[in-house]
Formats: structure tokens, sequence, C-alpha cells
């Protein structure tokens, strides 16, 4: 069918006036000091590629990584529009938010589950006067990215970098029973980020009909989301827990119900979230795995005594290893040694604790040290080892936390050669 000349115009009218919120949304953000990528390529969970037409990455407040992803949609969000953007978010966990840029107004009825999965619909013809009058504070506002201040804080090293060099050096040296042969040793001191929450919750014991008021410390790595445990005077992961970023949100909504009720069918959980029964045996399943539900024949019931199992690992650190941010020249810090930036989703842990019935009661930000020393092999191979900061040992579980292309890019860059003297920039953190 030919297009008359009004529908052409029409036509250039639309794409004009994205292009034109696509550049000054550009720029907005650079001029706040985003990272903005235009028509970038990312592949998902399963290895499949999706453009974006805006990816937008960076510190909304010190130490806390956001990707926010703007997605062109000419005509009107429908549901089943909806349904295919939360889909790709699922598939997406490291976008923390999609914003989906449209000319239409949004359908009422879908404006209530918007937010709920982390997606936010503009209309441009709103929104473009008020992007080109302020753009660098109304954009972020407007976006809902006004973060609170979180505290921060630093774990020092226990023992000074020369000390470590020493240690590795006897370690590493080659000898005819030597289980590590080198061809040359490098290494460097980082720190990762580690979220802990203060929550509280509300257990209502339904058998004896009592309701227990409980504070529990939580404390999740901040770059996949696993949750930290003690392991002996050092850190470890729950890798029976796996990563909060592996939660569907439908394991979000089933928790929910089972903390209203404390047990329910499995027929009445399929059909209070409109799911198949084999699938949602299969979320019981995983939940189970994970300790958070038990299952007796057809009755699942939310097992409370997972909260028992959160621990502060940092409690038995010595308190003068630990010092605030704000009292540390951050500028000295970052030049010396790498921080590596939150990546994980802190709103997916919040959503946890709420549909769990609890209330956070404080967030803070705490930055753990790590020797990485990198044995290279030959010139295509190489081996990383990661040394928890206060015990002095070799820490696998770390190793699986900071197992990241970005992070092991930003840590790559700091790698020095193994010697006292690679030391001078470590030793006055």
């Amino acid at each position: 069918m030919k297009e008359t000349s009004s529908e052409r115009e029409e036509i250039s009218r639309e794409e004009l006036e994205l292009s034109d919120v696509i550049e000054i949304l550009s720029e907005a953000f650079r001029n706040v000091g985003f990272n903005v990528l235009r028509n970038y390529e990312v592949v998902d969970i399963n290895g499949i590629k999706h453009n974006i037409d805006l990816l937008v990455e960076g510190e909304v407040i010190p130490g806390i990584f956001f990707r926010i992803a703007f997605i062109l949609q000419p005509r009107k969000v429908s549901i089943n529009d909806l349904e295919w953007y939360i889909a790709k978010k699922f598939v997406l966990p490291n976008i923390d938010k999609f914003v989906i840029l449209t000319l239409e107004d949004i359908d009422r009825e879908i404006i209530p589950i918007i937010s709920k999965y982390g997606l936010q619909i503009l209309n441009v013809n709103e929104y473009l006067n008020i992007i080109r009058r302020t753009p660098s504070k109304i954009l972020l506002s407007s976006l809902r990215l006004r973060a609170p201040k979180i505290p921060k804080f630093i774990v020092k090293p226990k023992i000074e970098c020369k000390s470590f060099v020493n240690m590795i050096k006897k370690e590493f040296k080659p000898h005819i029973f030597g289980r590590r042969k080198c061809s040359r040793v490098d290494f460097t001191l980082a720190y990762i980020p580690l979220i802990k929450i203060n929550a509280k919750f509300t257990i209502e014991e339904f058998e004896k009909g009592n309701v227990i008021v409980k504070e529990v410390p939580m404390i999740f790595d901040g770059i996949k989301g696993y949750v930290i445990m003690s392991r002996g005077e050092g850190l470890s992961i729950d890798e029976l827990k796996g990563t909060i970023l592996d939660m569907p949100i439908m394991a979000y909504e089933l928790l929910s119900i089972l903390s209203e009720r404390g047990t329910a069918q499995v027929s009445e959980l399929a059909a209070e979230l409109g799911i198949d029964v084999s699938k949602i045996k299969s979320l019981i399943d995983m939940l189970t795995l994970r300790s958070f539900v038990d299952v007796y024949g057809d009755v699942v019931e939310l097992r409370y005594k997972v909260l028992d199992e959160f621990k502060d690992p940092l409690s038995s650190i010595d308190k003068e290893l630990l010092v605030k941010f704000d009292d540390i020249s951050s500028k000295d810090l970052v030049r010396k040694v790498p921080f590596v930036f939150v990546r994980t989703s802190i709103h997916k842990i919040i959503d946890l604790i709420r549909a769990l019935k609890g209330e956070v009661l404080g967030i803070s930000l705490i930055f753990y040290p790590v020797y990485v020393v990198v044995c290279m092999k030959n010139e295509h191979e190489e081996q990383l080892i990661v040394y928890d900061g206060i015990t002095l040992h070799e820490n696998e579980s770390l190793a699986r936390v900071i197992d990241h292309p970005e992070v092991i890019d930003c840590i790559s860059r700091t790698l020095k050669p193994l010697s006292e003297e690679s030391c001078e920039e470590f030793d006055n953190v």
C-alpha cells in the first residue's frame, strides 16, 4: 500500500521527535558524568543479542553503579508489549531499569504494574520540554533515580602489602615439587563491594498464634548478589541460595503470598499467580533448594528459619580495620587501588526482604579488601588467585564473585609485578 504525503509527514515527525529526545537524553546524561552508548548491543543470559537504542551507565552515588536502557517505541504501549519488555528485562539482569520512550498515551490498565517490574514509560510529548529546560536535575528525578545517601565503609587489609608479597613469593617460589609454575607473577590490592542491609521482619507463628518481630543483618556481595557468610575469620558465599539475580520475579510474588498465609496448596498458588501447575512446581523446587520454603505433599510452607541463616560475617573483624569512607581521601584511594562498582540490583534485594514481610531499617556499602594474584603460565594462559585481605588465605569463594568480565578488566589494569617496590601505592591506604 502506497503511503500518502500526510502519512509520510507524520512518520518523519515521529522519527524526528524520537531522534531529538535520544540526542537530548545523551547530552543530559553526559553532562552529569554518565557513560552514554547509542545503538548498543548487549548479550542476555541465553547468549542472544539485543539492540538497545540508548544505554546509560554510571554511578548514581559513589559506589552505586546503575544501568538504564532506553528503548524507542513510537506506537502505543500495550499489555503485550509490556509482557515482552518484562521478559527482556528478566534475561538482562545487569540492566537496572528499562525506560520505554513513546509518542502515545499510556493505557491505564498497565500503569499499576509498570514500576513493579523495573520499567518506566515516558511520553516524549510530555517530557521533551522538561528535558530541554533543565536536563541535569529534573531528568534524574523524572526517572526516579534520586537515591538515598548510603553510608560507605572500607575494611583495611590486616597486614601490609610487603608482608603479603613476601608470603606469596615463598608460595610461588619455583622448585621441583611446586604446585604453582608461573613464567611471571603479578598482583594487585582491590576492594569489592558488599551491601549490608539491616531489616526487621514480622513473623507470624500461625500454629501458636504468636507474632514475633525480629531484626536481621543481611549482607550480599555487590557484584553478583550472593548471600555472604562467615568462613573462619573471613568470608564466603552461600552457593546453596545462589545469586539474587537468578531469582525470577514470580518467586517474590509466591513468597509474598506465603508470608501472608504461612501455607498454601500448590493448586491455590498456581491459580492466584495465573501460571500452570507444572511451572509453579518448578518455582517451588527452586525455592526449596534455596531453603526458602518446605513442601509437605501438596502443601507449601514458608520456612521462616531461613532468617536465622543470615548472619553478619563482618562482626568479628577488628573495629580498627573498619573505617568510614568519608574519613578518608576518596580521590587518593581510587587513584591507588581499584574499587569495584556495585553491579547487582539493590532493588531485587529489597524486593526479597519485602516479600518476606520485612522492612528495611538501613543500608550501608562496605568495600572489602582482596589481594588478586595472576600467575602467567604462558602467553595464552593465566591463572587468577584471590586471597582474603583479612585472613590472607586463598579464597575460591570470593574468586567466583569477581569472575565478571568488567570486574576482571578493572582489576587487570592495576596489576603490578610481585615485588616490595610495587607496594608503595598500597601500604598507606
